[in-house]
């Protein structure tokens, strides 16, 4: 069999075994905070057939010029889930990411064969394996990984927009070539599609600076005339305004974005990430910066600009790894022939190169393992209060909700009922607004807090525990925020839990008269804090007739079937104890729940 065979045969296989892993990684359960909002907005186009043009969902940003500038991925979304439900979000989260996994193996297909076919594959390896260790983590259904799909259709058009082939165009000649107009058709959907657009000029900044340096240097290979260049950029810029909401996507970069995490810098990130996270990471940065100059020495300045400048995205913000990732494979797969013919005549430095690769091979193979998402197919559920909102949305109160930054996506789907308080579209809530609520909501006393519900009219409020409110962790926020004075426990399940406020309203009254626990405490994990209510028949009769309806109301209640085992143990009723720790342990398996069972069960022989 010829070399040329044998190394397509080798190329095919690697497509299979990176397909099978992207497929791996692909289907994973539905969890963007996000998925939910567009899905929304979505339905409303499809539905109405009108275009948003103001903020309607959230109430505390009710009337905000607002409209969705990824209305393209909004309907397809939608399209996907009217079809298939929540499955369809997962197929169309899965062909995405194999369109992209497929436009960087056509680069692996256009390699020429080695004759030194193992250096050549284990390079290739490593290089897709990067590609993965930095795209994988952000596999998800949102507007991203469809706009990547336009960045690498860009990435891999842009060295011939700016190549030779273009050199000797007029003006009308530039008009008629149909690369210019694929990259025109491309734009128009990406703009539409996600603010990672914006990537774009970047990349025509640096082919029109390459000109320009070019020019300045007098430097030989002279390509797309710079007079092209400048007319080419104005003509993609100018269809960027066919976006309705263009002036807003550069607002990714301004300080309000600094509230999410994802634009925490990569250093930022480093303290919280296991040391060979780091080492990989480092060690990827110092290739590319090392392929970086030798593009430059090379004097092609379009790819040695176009490493740097998606390596400074991806250590301004870790949002933009992917992106990176997706950069690295492109410019640096047409690489693997020089760099397998510069190590054939150097054995030292072969033997080195080899040893570090199987290295780098191994930690990402065990990073890819390590940090992958759970396999699964369907939504996250323990990621969003899915259950609370089933139980709301079968309940009339009246006024506004209070919400969790992290579950505003979700509410905006789900709950159709109320508006939200917050969710993740940072960029149409006022600064001040997004500064307060990370810094002053949870502080002791809670003016902010209690200020806002008058502003506002609040009347209830759905949150996580422990409370993530604002990036803090309180263990036991109810205890001020909502204090039972004012507020009233309605309902809790093992993710969220609901309060709503007292004299809010006579409606409002009623319900709290027939769903509030005015005994448990399910923030607090610790059955004890029950025993004052056992030593008397009439409290005793309310705090069992509380746990037994959380259970009726969510059966699957960790904190409900613990305490009303801790009960029964203390009212001497044994084998009742005994069916309800076994439940607990079924949906807990913690080893305080185990000993407690053991000990339960050898009391009962």
């Amino acid at each position: 069999m010829s070399e040329s065979k044998i190394s397509t045969l080798l190329k095919s296989v690697l497509f299979i075994i990176f397909t099978l892993l992207f497929l791996r990684l692909s289907i994973t359960p539905v969890d963007s905070l996000d998925f939910g909002f567009h899905i929304r907005t979505g339905e409303d186009i499809v539905k109405n057939l009108k275009f948003p043009l103001v903020e309607s969902y959230s109430y505390t940003a009710a009337g905000n010029f607002n409209p969705a500038y990824s209305w393209v991925f909004d309907v397809l979304n939608y399209f996907f889930y009217a079809l298939l439900g929540i499955h369809g979000l997962m197929i169309l989260q899965i062909i995405l990411a194999l369109i992209i996994l497929s436009l960087v193996f056509i680069l692996v297909f256009r390699i020429k064969p080695s004759p030194d076919l193992f250096w050549s594959f284990l390079l290739i390896v490593n290089i897709l394996l990067a590609f993965t260790f930095f795209y994988a983590p952000r596999i998800m259904v949102r507007p991203q990984l469809l706009g990547n799909v336009f960045l690498i259709l860009f990435l891999l058009i842009a060295p011939k927009i700016f190549s030779k082939e273009y050199s000797g165009l007029s003006v009308k000649g530039l008009f008629k070539s149909p690369t210019i107009w694929l990259a025109v058709i491309l734009l128009l959907i990406w703009v539409n599609t996600h603010s990672s657009f914006a990537e774009l000029f970047v990349i025509l900044l640096i082919g029109l600076g390459a000109q320009v340096g070019k020019k300045i240097l007098r430097l030989e290979g002279q390509d797309l005339p710079l007079r092209n260049s400048i007319i080419l950029f104005m003509l993609l810029f100018c269809f960027c305004f066919l976006n309705p909401n263009f002036y807003r996507v550069f607002a990714t970069f301004t300080a309000s974005t600094k509230y999410t995490e994802e634009f925490f810098s990569l250093f930022q990130v480093f303290p919280k990430s296991g040391g060979l996270y780091i080492a990989i990471v480092l060690a990827y940065l110092l290739i590319f910066l090392a392929f970086a100059i030798r593009f430059f020495i090379k004097k092609d300045c379009l790819k040695g600009f176009l490493l740097t400048a998606f390596m400074a995205l991806g250590v301004y913000s870790v949002r933009f790894l992917g992106d990176l990732g997706v950069a690295a494979a492109v410019l640096l797969l047409p690489e693997v022939t020089f760099i397998t013919d510069s190590m054939s005549k150097k054995p030292f430095l072969k033997k080195a190169a080899l040893f570090g690769m199987i290295l780098v091979l191994m930690g990402q193979l065990f990073l890819i393992y390590f940090y992958r998402r759970p396999f699964g197919w369907g939504l996250a559920e323990n990621t969003f209060p899915v259950n609370a909102v089933n139980y709301l949305n079968g309940l009339s109160i009246e006024g506004e909700m209070f919400n969790s930054y992290e579950w505003g996506g979700y509410l905006i789907w789900n709950m159709k009922k109320h508006r939200v308080y917050i969710d993740g579209r940072i960029q149409i809530y006022p600064d001040k607004f997004i500064e307060n609520y990370q810094n002053q909501l949870l502080k002791k006393p809670p003016f902010y807090f209690m200020s806002e519900t008058e502003k506002w009219k609040i009347s209830f409020a759905l949150v996580p525990y422990p409370s993530q409110i604002g990036n803090f962790i309180a263990n036991n926020y109810s205890d001020y925020l909502f204090d039972k004075n004012n507020w009233a426990l309605v309902y809790f399940d093992n993710e969220s839990l609901v309060y709503m406020k007292r004299g809010f309203s006579a409606n409002n009254d009623a319900l709290i008269k027939n769903l509030e626990y005015a005994l448990l405490e399910p923030t607090i994990l610790v059955p004890p804090l029950l025993e004052k209510y056992l030593t008397n028949e009439t409290s005793q009769k309310v705090v069992l007739e509380e746990l037994e309806r959380a259970i009726a109301v969510f059966p699957n209640s960790i904190y409900a079937h613990f305490c009303l085992g801790y009960c029964q143990f203390q009212l001497g009723n044994v084998e009742e104890a005994i069916k309800e720790l076994e439940m607990t342990k079924k949906l807990y398996p913690h080893p305080q729940v185990l000993a407690i069972l053991d000990n339960l069960k050898s009391l009962n022989r």
